[in-house]
């Protein structure tokens, strides 16, 4: 079935341009995320032509920064958005959009400004509910940490590896672990689909896990879970420069 939303490659040496033209919709973002990922899989700088797009539920502006984080995020690979409506660029506003990915006036301007590192950069991976999940959580960190000239990556290794461990374990569920630097503060959240509450518990000597949120919270500056209908998000987050002004827990709820 047509989605009524067009999307056209122009590759070129050293960065693509993607044009969307149409509208976008809750049956159109779909195809627009598998341009999106097929041009990303194949370019690592990506700027978007939004000039002939229309915007039929702002939801699904979020996709931008969702397949840019599970590309791997910035600097692995680069996306900017360009020409927008001010209709379109009053939405990307509204999301919040432009923190993740830069919003530029023309295309011209997007490609000279795509290595420019944006305000907030963030990575992402889906995690399957199995012992090798936590492996992955500190790789993952470890990667980013590395990219974004984060220097002290011990305690988030360890947050990230607890949390992901207690989502197999315990939530028995497949998890989205997102690690993000925002201004001053670093963090990593682990959502997973069991709707088991998470709550501090005495430390167990004989336990062979370790101490379990305890240990989240002894290593994070702040730390909480955030309740959803379908499960849960536990999120901690940590102080780093460069400084910055966002508050942890409006970190948390991003």
């Amino acid at each position: 079935m047509d989605s009524g939303l067009r999307c056209q490659l122009d590759a070129g040496e050293a960065i693509a341009v993607l044009r969307l033209d149409g509208a976008l919709s809750v049956r159109s973002a779909a195809e627009a995320r598998r341009a999106l990922l097929k041009a990303l899989s194949n370019h690592d700088r990506l700027v978007v032509d939004l000039s002939r797009l229309r915007l039929d539920h702002p939801s699904c502006l979020q996709l931008f920064p969702a397949v840019l984080a599970g590309a791997g995020g910035w600097p692995r690979v680069r996306l900017a958005l360009a020409a927008a409506s001010p209709p379109v660029a009053a939405a990307l506003g509204a999301a919040r959009v432009p923190r993740c990915v830069p919003l530029h006036q023309s295309v011209v301007a997007a490609v000279g400004a795509i290595d420019a590192r944006p305000p907030c950069v963030r990575a992402q991976r889906e995690l399957r509910p199995e012992p090798a999940a936590a492996k992955q959580a500190r790789t993952l960190v470890r990667g980013c940490c590395h990219d974004w000239e984060v220097v002290d990556t011990v305690s988030v290794e360890l947050v990230a590896n607890e949390l992901v461990s207690n989502a197999v374990e315990h939530a028995e569920s497949a998890s989205r672990l997102t690690v993000e630097l925002r201004g001053q503060w670093l963090g990593v959240r682990v959502r997973d689909w069991s709707r088991e509450v998470a709550r501090l518990q005495p430390a167990d000597p004989s336990s062979r896990r370790g101490r379990g949120l305890l240990l989240v919270a002894a290593l994070s500056e702040n730390w909480g879970v955030w309740p959803r209908t379908d499960g849960k998000t536990v999120w901690a987050a940590w102080r780093s420069p460069p400084g910055g002004q966002a508050p942890a827990a409006r970190w948390a709820r991003a």
